[in-house]
Order: structure tokens, then sequence, then C-alpha cells
């Protein structure tokens, strides 16, 4: 639209000289001087075409060009008898001062070409005629240099605009590749939670089995009695890295949130705690949940985490897990009777893979995590997320 409008700033400026050009050409063909004045003409015309190459030069060209143009236009008008008829030329100058110059130069310039266009005016003229025609010609000028001030204000925000759509395209591209490369980072550390998992559970469960096969085995030759103790310890290993990898299984298997909804598939989850881990966790729903897919998948993992912990490290077989949506948030709290830890030396001393991932994901919803626990006390984790705006 701004480059519309330049276009019409500058065929108006065209067509006002080829105009005037046109009608001398027509109605003075016999003038005595009739070649002269074609030479200045067809020399402002040349210059009024080639001025937005020296405007793009040189601000001190379009100054020399307004000068060189406005003494074309006082020479024309020295030609008797018509004084005023070449002020219409003054117009194109107009527009091209006020679009090119700052507006405060541009007006300044239309100020000299209304005091050029009076003093003809009133030279040539009757008073009560030259005044009319100056009052009429002085609007003219300010009616075309405010619509070429517009014009110029016009692409003026549209480049800025232009400018920021680029920029924020840009942005945009960059919050795209730095979310590939978080959900990778989160990729990574889950992969790394499991390991360390697999490491501190079920690898220790193996080997220990291992060794329990091997002491069984020789004490089956020696003392067969002495074996069953061991066999008997071996089966409730066995039992215990079976419940260890359900539990993986059952983490690494994504809950289908989208067509259950998180209350539906909590609950599956909770059941399937309770089967294989024996953890008998109350859920208790306040209100109705307003959560996003992806809010509701990372709020999933958390509760999932944290329950995960509660059977692995609390020793207890009952947990409680309130869940509050609010207005302008939602509450989750989890909390278990156990026997406690100190988070900030569980932190400290393991990096405790779990723990961090559970702060990530809260984070990532703009909400805060807080773990309130003591040894022997018990442990109570609280996940506090905002609900978002309309505007995000």
């Amino acid at each position: 639209m701004s480059r519309h409008r330049t276009l019409v700033t500058y065929l108006v400026a065209y067509l006002v000289a080829a105009g005037t050009a046109i009608r001398y050409l027509v109605m003075y063909k016999g003038d005595p001087l009739f070649w002269w004045i074609t030479g200045l003409l067809a020399v402002f015309l040349t210059l009024l075409a080639i001025e937005p190459w020296l405007s793009r030069r040189s601000r001190l060209y379009t100054h020399l060009y307004l000068g060189l143009q406005t003494g074309i236009a006082i020479g024309l008008s020295l030609i008797p008898p018509k004084f005023d008829y070449y002020s219409i030329l003054l117009v194109p100058l107009t527009l091209q001062a006020v679009h090119v110059l700052q507006p405060r130069t541009g007006f300044r310039w239309i100020g000299t070409f209304v005091v050029i266009m009076a003093a003809f005016m009133f030279y040539g003229q009757a008073f009560n005629k030259a005044l009319a025609l100056v009052l009429i010609f002085a609007v003219l000028y300010l009616v075309f240099g405010s619509y070429a001030v517009v014009a110029r204000q016009t692409e003026a925000a549209r480049e800025k605009s232009q400018v920021l759509l680029d920029e924020l395209q840009t942005a945009h591209r960059q919050l795209q590749n730095y979310a590939a490369q978080a959900e990778d980072m989160a990729v990574i550390r889950e992969r790394n939670r499991l390991a360390r998992h697999l490491h501190d559970s079920v690898t220790q469960t193996l080997f220990t089995m291992t060794l329990t096969t091997d002491a069984a085995l020789l004490l089956f030759d020696r003392d067969p009695a002495r074996a069953v103790p061991q066999l008997d310890k071996l089966q409730a290993l066995a039992r215990s890295a079976l419940a260890e990898m359900r539990s993986l299984i059952s983490a690494l298997r994504p809950a289908d949130i989208t067509q259950q909804g998180l209350i539906p598939a909590l609950r599956h989850h909770l059941g399937a705690l309770k089967s294989q881990q024996g953890l008998n966790v109350a859920l208790n729903v306040i209100g109705e949940p307003h959560l996003s897919p992806e809010q509701a998948e990372r709020l999933f993992r958390v509760i999932q985490e944290a329950l995960n912990n509660v059977a692995k490290h609390a020793h207890t077989n009952e947990a409680n897990v309130t869940m509050r949506f609010e207005e302008f948030q939602t509450l989750v709290q989890i909390e278990d009777e156990g026997q406690g830890f100190v988070p900030e030396e569980t932190q400290a001393r393991t990096g405790h893979i779990g723990l961090s991932t559970m702060c990530e994901r809260v984070e990532m919803m703009g909400g805060t995590l807080t773990i309130d626990s003591r040894p022997g006390e018990g442990t109570r984790v609280l996940v506090e997320i905002p609900r978002p705006t309309e505007n995000g």
C-alpha cells in the first residue's frame, strides 16, 4: 500500500507538469517565444524525471534540484502576460520536497514557493484577483504537501513493519530450533534416567541373584537344607527384578492421555502400581481439568516419577495424590508417610536424575515444584502450575 502511495505521488507530480506543458503547446503554439519556453519546459520535465536518482545520491542534490527547478518556474513566470500560469509547476516540486526531505525542511520549501508565487501574483494581477489566486495556490501546495507527508509516513511504517516481521520470523525459527534441541535433551535425560534406574535396581538385583545362585549350588552339594533359604532369597530377588522391569516398561509405555484424559490415565497407572509394586495410592480430584494435552502429559510424568520414588525409597505401601483444578492454577500434592529424606543432601550426593527431571518438566509449564521431607516424617511434593491466559 505504501509503495502504491509513492507511485501515486510521483504520478501526480508528472501529470501536473505534463499537463501544464501540453496546455501551453496547444494554446500558445504561435507565441514568438514558443521555442524558448518549450526548451525551459523540456529541461524542467527532464529534471523532474531524474529527481529520484538525484535524491538517492545526496540530499544536497535535492536542494540544488529544487533551487534550479524553482528558477525555471520563475523564468517562465516572468514571460508576460500569464504571470500566474506557471505557478502550477510548483505543485510537483511541493510533492517532491516533502516526500524526499524531512517534513520540516519540505514545508520550508513550500513556504518559499508560496512567497515566490504571491510575489508574482501581486506583481502581475489586480489586488483582489491576486489575493484570491494566492489563497488558492497556497492551499493547493499545502494539500499536496500534506498528502506527500502521509505517503512518506506510510512507507516508513511499512518498512518498519517488514523489519519487525522479519525479526519475528527469525525469532520464531530460533525458538523452533531451541524447542527441537530441548526435546532432544529431554530424550537424552530420559534415557540417562532409565539407564541409572537399570543400574541402581535391576542390574544390582541380577548381580545379587548370580551370587545367591552360586551360593545355593555350593550348598546344595554339601548341605541341601542350608540351600533352601538361598533359593527362597533367589525367588524373592527374581520377583523384585520382575516388578522393577514391569515398572520401567510401564514408564516407557506412553500413556494415552489424549484419548483417555489425564484422570483416567492416572487411575490406570495407579492400578498398575498396586498390582506390580503393592503401592496403594488414594487419588482425590477437586474441580475439572483445564490443562492442554502437552501440560497433561508433563504433569502425568511428574506424578509418575514422584510415585516411583515412593515405591522405591519411601518403604511404605501407602500414598496420597490430591489434584485441585482452580480457576487460575492447578495444584497437585503427592505425599506419603514413609521414611523421608533430606532433599538437598540427596540431590547434592547423587545428582538425582528423577528429581531434576521433575523440576524441569514443571518449569517448562511455568510452574514451581516444592519438596518438603525430613527423615522419619514422610515426604510431600507440591506442584503449582498457573493456568495460561488467552494471550498465552
